[in-house]
């Protein structure tokens, strides 16, 4: 069986400040793909609440 899971991690409570996405494919159990990128939040919704440990200048 192959599965696919996708994360997406928020600067802020908005469901528009995507700040980082990861991936993972497994197939029969094993993790065999991983990747993670960093996203720049829209203008709009791009305020970085502290506790994510995620701030505008690492993106």
């Amino acid at each position: 069986m192959k599965i696919t899971c996708i994360d997406f991690e928020t600067a802020n409570s908005s469901r528009g400040s995507a700040c980082s996405v990861g991936v993972a494919v497994i197939i029969d159990g094993e993790i065999t793909t991983t990747a993670e990128r960093l996203i720049k939040p829209h203008p709009t919704c791009s305020y970085f609440d502290p506790f994510n440990g995620c701030y505008d200048k690492t993106l």
